[in-house]
């Protein structure tokens, strides 16, 4: 089953690891299976870290962010609701 990026079923996974760590095996089998599952898999990588997958599944793609990103880039939008008092966020 595949679907369109278009679905609500979307996924983007930032892993900042060295590409030989534990972490990155356990992404070597989960992302291939969520898009064997039908997710559209966005797996985000800066300086080319993270997880080395040997063949691309259909369903994934990989983008190469910019180091700047790493610490500037909003991956998660702003909530919907107001800042508090004093109008700062945490």
């Amino acid at each position: 089953m595949t679907r369109s990026r278009d679905a609500n079923l979307c996924i983007a996974i930032f892993v900042s690891t060295s590409g030989h760590s534990g972490v990155d095996r356990a992404m070597k089998n989960l992302i291939p299976a969520l898009a064997r599952r039908g997710y559209a898999v966005d797996l985000l990588k800066v300086r080319k870290h993270g997880p080395n997958l040997t063949e691309i599944p259909l369903g994934v793609r990989v983008i190469s962010m910019a180091p700047r990103c790493q610490r500037s880039c909003r991956l998660f939008p702003a909530p919907a609701s107001p800042p508090p008092v004093g109008g700062k966020w945490g």
